[in-house]
Order: C-alpha cells, then sequence, then structure tokens
C-alpha cells in the first residue's frame, strides 16, 4: 500500500491501477474513463487530498465504481 501522506486517511481504499497499457485496456473493456492523479511524496498539496477529499467515503466509492484510477 503507497500513501503520499503519513498522517491517517483512507485514501489507500480507492483500487488504484500500476500506470500502463493494462490499466486502459481494462478502461476500454469496461468503458469507464480513467482518472489520472499525478502527484510527489513531497507534496503538499498531494497529502492533503489524500488526507481530506480522498478519504471521503462518497468519492471512493463513486472512483471504484465509475473510473479506473490511475495514481503517477
Amino acid at each position: 500500500m503507497f500513501r503520499f501522506s503519513p498522517n491517517p486517511n483512507r485514501a489507500h481504499l480507492i483500487s488504484r491501477r500500476e500506470w500502463g497499457a493494462d490499466a486502459f485496456e481494462e478502461a476500454r473493456r469496461q468503458d469507464k474513463l480513467v482518472m489520472l492523479f499525478l502527484g510527489a511524496f513531497w507534496c503538499g498539496i498531494c497529502r492533503r487530498m489524500d488526507e481530506t477529499t480522498l478519504s471521503v467515503d462518497e468519492t471512493i466509492t463513486l472512483l471504484n465504481a465509475y473510473f479506473i484510477p490511475v495514481r503517477v
């Protein structure tokens, strides 16, 4: 499990895929959009996103149901 923020959060519950052709093929097969997250472990805004928006139950559920999440 990879986390940008060392603080407690629930962002790891988002079923992220590895960057690559497999993620895009899965999106095509399931007719879903790819939700691309660009970030860095040293980025304060990325950490805050993990701790806030990406830890909300509704956000986690929607991302897992309607998108193929990929974090780079």
